[in-house]
């Protein structure tokens, strides 16, 4: 999708996390369709368990956050 919003996840999940808390719900809803959407983009052609795990572990905390 986006190449800056997919170097800014790598980089800064915790500044995500952070902001999401603070952010509005329409921002909230945008972020987390396009967690779904790099999900499904990303099955695991290049992406190991290893690198799925803090992916997963960080949308765990924006849900419940």
């Amino acid at each position: 999708m986006s190449t800056w919003q997919e170097y800014w996840m790598s980089q800064n999940p915790e500044l995500i996390v952070r902001c999401c808390r603070s952010t509005l719900t329409s921002r909230f809803a945008s972020l987390d369709v396009w967690i779904r959407f790099t999900r499904q983009e990303k099955p695991s052609a290049s992406t190991t368990e290893k690198e799925k795990q803090p992916q997963l572990n960080s949308t765990t905390r924006l849900r419940r956050s």
